[in-house]
């Protein structure tokens, strides 16, 4: 059990190939990968990638209306509900979200009571977003109570949001540098819960472990002025679900993993592989 004064948040990370177009085969992927757990593992967080279930690669808007979920039904919702209620955690899931005209690529928050809290929509978009999904309003925070009933300030963010907007020249008047991390920054945000579908440009190039660290070495690159608080004695979390496998002639490079940042150095709690598929856990100890 967790202690009255020491806050903690334990986290799990989910990392697979979701089957494209089919929401339902990729959930039972996801299912697998939670079946040997229970409430008895005291969880606080599972977190899926971007677009969990669906894929992610859509030629146009009309290819993926069939696949947009409201936030509060469907079954992306039904899935993160069920397992939240059965786990008794917070569950953070990618999918296509559709709100009256709009589309989005959202990252939905279940509670362990299985309700719906929100749903993040993605603010910058990577060009296989823009063939279908609008941008989302800005980056967003959030509080939640881990199983002690304490309050964690939580940081949402998919994918692209970490990048530069359109990846232009972050050194341009005018332009604000490494925007999603000094947000959450500002907020004071503790954990960051990143849902991603990183793409993999190195697949034929390198090594898996060569392209696990490269990638790594880039959030941290992008993630400093949020894991260098001022306050160095502050201790700030990266968790990051990403997909791997092939969709559509795209590679992604796994590399889910928990990052933590204190007194001004980072440090790997733990890491999945490039083709490993598997669910990564860790108990973020936040005082």
């Amino acid at each position: 059990m967790q202690s009255e004064t020491s806050r903690t948040l334990k986290v799990c990370s989910l990392q697979y190939k979701p089957v494209y177009k089919d929401i339902d085969e990729s959930s039972q992927i996801a299912d697998k990968l939670l079946s040997g757990f229970s409430d008895q593992d005291e969880f606080d967080v599972i977190l899926l990638p971007e677009m969990a279930f669906a894929g992610y690669t859509f030629d146009d808007k009309e290819d993926i209306e069939p696949y947009l979920e409201e936030a509060k039904s469907g079954k992306t919702f039904e899935w993160c509900a069920s397992t939240a209620k059965r786990l008794k955690a917070y569950v953070f899931c990618g999918y296509p979200e559709k709100e009256g005209t709009k589309m989005y690529n959202s990252q939905l928050v279940v509670s362990p009571e299985g309700e719906f809290l929100k749903s993040y929509k993605k603010t910058y978009l990577y060009e296989t977003d823009e063939t279908w999904a609008d941008e989302g309003p800005g980056f967003e925070c959030m509080t939640i109570k881990n199983r002690a009933g304490q309050e964690v300030k939580i940081g949402n963010g998919i994918c692209m949001d970490i990048n530069p907007y359109k990846f232009q020249d972050e050194s341009a008047p005018g332009a604000k540098a490494c925007a999603f991390a000094n947000y959450h920054a500002d907020n004071d945000v503790e954990v960051i819960l990143f849902s991603s579908n990183w793409v993999d440009s190195d697949l034929d190039k390198v090594a898996d472990d060569e392209a696990t660290m490269s990638t790594l070495n880039y959030w941290c690159y992008r993630l400093a002025p949020f894991m260098r608080p001022k306050d160095t004695s502050k201790k700030r979390y990266f968790v990051c679900a990403n997909r791997n496998g092939e969709e559509k002639g795209t590679n992604y490079v796994g590399s889910s993993c928990f990052l933590m940042g204190h007194e001004g150095k980072f440090t790997l709690l733990g890491n999945l592989s490039r083709p490993a598929v598997g669910a990564l856990q860790a108990t973020l100890k936040l005082d």
